[in-house]
């Protein structure tokens, strides 16, 4: 074990490269939930929540909440919940393994965002109260990982960047605190533009997290710039982008 990291610890640097796994894999993580309460001197078990976005579980299983979970004892999960009521209403343990590498989460996650899969009891691999030597080992190795910023997954690098994204981030920088759909930002962007494809995109690299209105007829989905997404949008208007020439005049100079 590290000297500089507490046992309470140990397991995030495993969890954070499982979270840029997917994300990098197009499986957008809206928030990472340490479920630092649970850790005490009477049930110091380690867990964690990965919540997933809803663009990326919507298909299947609609405007239910997706999360998947882990614990030192049974390993991953998928639980589903109802938003309304909170009420968990499908299980599905991942991987058949403890500690599957982030690549082979991918692939089981893939697999149940394409189609919803039987409910299932979760396995016990093992106590947390037993000190495992070659589990210890194994966390270790993930330790240097991105840490995770006030719970939220990493954000990675866009591959491209055209002029239609710099203008959407332009707007978002305006105000980075800030909940926004889809229209908002189109009235906003100089030239207008739809930006509801541009604005998945970056959810699913990371860049914002989303959250789906309920209780209303017309339930909009919010996106909001992550702290990492800040960082990189801030760096992606300055990018020396090709802007048309009759709109180049809306180039942004300086970032906000």
């Amino acid at each position: 074990m590290p000297l500089n990291i507490p046992l309470q610890e140990s397991h995030r640097g495993y969890i954070a490269a499982s979270a840029v796994a997917l994300t990098q894999a197009g499986i957008s993580v809206a928030e990472i939930d340490w479920l630092e309460d649970v850790w005490d001197d009477r049930d110091p078990i380690r867990v964690a929540h990965l919540r997933l976005a809803r663009l990326a579980t919507c298909g299947v299983y609609g405007v239910r909440d997706v999360r998947l979970m882990w614990s030192e004892e049974s390993g991953w999960a998928m639980v589903v919940t109802e938003p309304t009521n909170g009420v968990d209403v499908l299980t599905h343990p991942l991987c058949d393994a403890l500690l599957p590498a982030p690549a082979g989460l991918v692939t089981a996650v893939r697999a149940v965002l394409a189609e919803q899969p039987d409910g299932r009891s979760r396995p016990a691999y093992r106590s947390y109260k037993d000190y495992d030597v070659e589990l210890e080992n194994q966390l270790d190795a993930y330790q240097g990982t991105e840490a995770m910023t006030d719970g939220e997954p990493p954000a990675v690098p866009l591959p491209r960047l055209g002029w239609r994204t710099q203008s959407v981030l332009c707007v978002l920088l305006e105000d980075p605190s800030r909940e926004v759909w889809p229209y908002w930002v189109d009235q906003r962007t100089k030239p207008r533009s739809d930006s509801a494809m541009i604005l998945k995109r970056l959810a699913e690299a990371g860049w914002l997290t989303t959250r789906r209105e309920t209780g209303k007829p017309n339930a909009r989905v919010l996106y909001k710039l992550t702290t990492a997404g800040k960082t990189l949008a801030r760096e992606a208007v300055r990018r020396p982008v090709k802007w048309p020439d009759n709109v180049a005049h809306h180039r942004p100079s300086a970032a906000p």
